[in-house]
């Protein structure tokens, strides 16, 4: 990673920070979401200290899921962020939950849980059906989405269930990447199984899976 010129820095008054600070060699914190090409909070941080006042006001163009807005509230700076995915903003907007006290943060949480149980009952069970192949990951999106619009009026449970509902596609997306990886390393003959395994509920017979180029 380059850093701008030490006369630049010194000519501009600014604080010249050490490549070391920098190349994070000490990393010890990760970002609150998985994001493609996130910075670390860390080297957000380092940033913070260097350059920002305590009256500051910090504008993050592209705000992905929120790192800077996260570090920013951390130190108690405003700050004014902009995005244009979807999914990116609602993570972002969980930095919202920072300007309610720990109280406030709990109780709206506590609610999220129990509309969640009143739904779905606790975690484990919910997990164990589908593993199972008892509930569908469709039906549990559908009341995931059902969740979202019954709390529409409250910013902050429609957040945490937004963000749920993407968590859940994003899990779903990465166990469906790593089937496909198996079943693309896997001999012809044993590909039929897979698949039977994977989707019993499209109750396919062998040759409705070679018909439909499955295998």
């Amino acid at each position: 990673m380059s850093v701008v010129p030490d006369e630049i820095l010194v000519a501009t008054g600014k604080q010249i920070i050490k490549q070391e600070d920098l190349d994070l060699d000490s990393k010890t914190r990760t970002s609150f979401f998985s994001w493609r090409g996130q910075f670390s909070p860390q080297l957000v941080e380092v940033l913070l200290n260097a350059y920002a006042h305590t009256d500051s006001v910090i504008l993050d163009p592209f705000a992905g899921s929120g790192t800077t807005l996260f570090e920013s509230a951390r130190k108690k700076l405003a700050c004014y962020a902009a995005e244009i995915n979807p999914s990116a903003v609602e993570m972002a907007n969980t930095a919202h939950f920072t300007n309610l006290s720990s109280l406030q943060r709990s109780e709206k949480l506590q609610q999220a849980q129990e509309i969640f149980k009143e739904r779905f009952g606790d975690i484990q069970s919910l997990l164990y059906l589908e593993s199972e192949n008892k509930v569908t990951s469709s039906n549990i999106e559908l009341s995931l989405t059902t969740c979202v619009g019954s709390v529409a009026e409250d910013s902050f449970l429609r957040n945490v269930f937004v963000n749920t509902l993407i968590r859940y596609r994003n899990q779903k997306k990465k166990g469906a990447e790593a089937l496909l990886r198996e079943y693309q390393n896997t001999k012809f003959r044993d590909r039929e199984r897979i698949i039977s395994q994977s989707f019993p509920e499209l109750n396919l017979t062998p040759n409705q899976i070679f018909q439909a180029g499955l295998v």
